[in-house]
């Protein structure tokens, strides 16, 4: 725990210098402007899964429009990631908002080089069960949405995953259990996306809702070797309190049927759902959760939340046996790196049932 505190540390030194330095030292109100709507974060960190890994965080904020305030600031990021353990991330994205936000586009392009654990696919899978494997991953998801009234929108999504350079040990549990896409290959699906959207900021909101349903069809007319429909559901509102605290919910449903290859199953925790799991720990079809989050401004740029959470996977849609019961507690902090826009590093640590887990990263968990 006392790396991701020295990460947390740094970081804040890192960001509020090189915002001091970019307000003393600039000579031009170019150089003044671009350095007000620039952030780069170098990342430290350190855990028992990585060792030492460094990094960096960067986003670009800016207007389509200049002049119009009521549409949100769009913002194109980046983050990359190599560890000594030779685990390597690399994501290129964008948020854009149209004027009036008649049309908004979001992208994510990843590249991953990531050694994973497995405990083998199910609901109720042993610690036991635990053996590695590695694979290289590409994936990509386009999305364009299109205004038909007021918060309203509708849109085409299309995503890409390329799995390749599987390892994993001979006649051990990931070998013997029957799944697809053992050995990678190509998952391409095209689907319609539906979404109300009344949040009055991207990256951390403090009132308004979200509410987006999308169904993707993989089928080899798209280029897909396996044939699979999925499904997703999720919901958020944000309530602002007094003294600019904000009560955030989530509901959030994943279904797919079909040939589902091993790497679209659905995946129980990491940084954004059920914080206190391994991500994949546990692993199926489908997978529900809801989750809250109490978040409280402390002091200037620092701030902390308390969260909570409860949801399981399963082979089929409707059906969920919560066996054990897989709940999340945990709280962290929160520091302002981009206070104006609410671009905010995150450091959490949450506690599932026989597990626990931290995180340092930017943007919120939902």
């Amino acid at each position: 725990m006392k790396y991701y505190f020295f990460t947390l540390i740094s970081l804040t030194l890192i960001a509020r210098c090189g915002i001091i330095n970019a307000q003393n030292s600039a000579d031009s109100s170019s150089y003044n402007k671009f350095t007000k709507d620039f952030l780069f974060v170098p990342i430290v960190i350190k855990s028992p899964e990585t060792k030492w890994g460094l990094g960096y965080a960067s986003s670009y904020f800016f207007k389509i429009k200049k002049e119009d305030t009521l549409t949100r600031t769009s913002n194109i990021e980046s983050i990359g990631l190599i560890t000594m353990r030779k685990q390597l991330i690399f994501m290129l994205g964008a948020n854009l908002f149209s004027p009036n936000e008649k049309y908004i586009f979001r992208i994510r392009n990843t590249f991953s080089r990531f050694p994973d654990k497995f405990w083998g696919i199910g609901d109720n899978t042993p610690k036991s069960n635990l053996e590695s494997y590695a694979f290289d991953q590409f994936f990509s998801n386009p999305q364009l949405l299109r205004k038909i009234f007021s918060k309203v929108y509708v849109g085409i999504i299309w995503e890409l995953q390329i799995v390749y350079n599987m390892h994993y040990q001979k006649n051990k549990l990931f070998d013997n259990t029957v799944i697809r896409g053992k050995d990678g290959g190509i998952s391409s699906g095209l689907g319609i996306l539906l979404a109300w959207d009344t949040r009055n900021n991207a990256f951390s909101p403090d009132k308004g809702a979200f509410v987006q349903f999308s169904m993707l069809k993989f089928s080899p007319l798209i280029l897909s070797e396996y044939q699979f429909t999925n499904t997703v559901i999720d919901i958020r509102k944000y309530i602002s309190l007094r003294r600019k605290q904000v009560l955030a919910f989530q509901a959030y449903g994943s279904f797919a049927t079909g040939a589902v290859p091993y790497r679209y199953l659905a995946s129980h925790g990491g940084s954004d759902n059920m914080r206190g799991y391994y991500a994949g720990r546990y692993r199926d079809n489908s997978q529900i959760y809801i989750q809250a989050e109490y978040r409280i401004p402390i002091w200037k740029r620092i701030g902390m939340v308390v969260f909570a959470g409860i949801g399981d996977i399963s082979n089929r849609v409707l059906i969920y046996r919560f066996q054990p019961i897989k709940y999340t507690l945990g709280s962290g902090l929160r520091i302002a790196l981009k206070p104006k826009e609410k671009l905010n590093l995150r450091l959490d640590f949450g506690i599932g049932h026989q597990s626990f887990a931290s995180y340092v990263t930017v943007t919120e968990a939902f």
